[in-house]
């Protein structure tokens, strides 16, 4: 059975995200038992529409994105999320878990700061970045 140091791990690595579940590095028992104590929430990792597919990860719905292949969980052949494969191989057998238990507390708070001087050309980008979060238009910048 799953200890509360584990839990606790798991809180952790759960916070905020959705994993599938061999990213969770738990126990499938050990996320069934969380579930059913209502700890963690499992849902699908791919989503079968009328219209096609969706991803529960990454919201992708464009057919393109989808492919099917072999696959060991299931042993037959499953639809998978091409679009966000690097995170790991969402695939309609799976699944995401997400933390629904006690939330964490913020323990410390890490203030951010620096003592230089910007170039001119840092000062620039710095300027152009603020006035367009103000304004909310896109910008690219570029840098080495």
């Amino acid at each position: 059975m799953l200890n509360m140091d584990k839990a606790m791990e798991l809180m952790r690595q759960l916070h905020s995200r959705h994993l599938l579940t061999d990213e969770t590095k738990c126990t499938q028992s050990n996320l069934d038992w969380l579930e059913e104590k209502g700890l963690v929430n499992r849902s699908p990792a791919i989503e079968r529409k009328a219209n096609g597919f969706t991803c529960c990860r990454c919201g992708v719905s464009h057919k393109r994105y989808f492919a099917h292949s072999p696959c060991e969980v299931c042993q037959k052949d499953c639809v998978y999320c091409r679009s966000c494969i690097m995170m790991g191989k969402a695939a309609e057998c799976g699944f995401l878990y997400e933390w629904t238990g006690p939330q964490m507390e913020e323990t410390c708070r890490a203030e951010l700061t620096w003592q230089g001087e910007l170039s001119k050309g840092q000062k620039r980008a710095s300027e152009r970045i603020i006035e367009a979060i103000k304004n909310k238009f896109d910008l690219l910048v570029w840098a080495v």
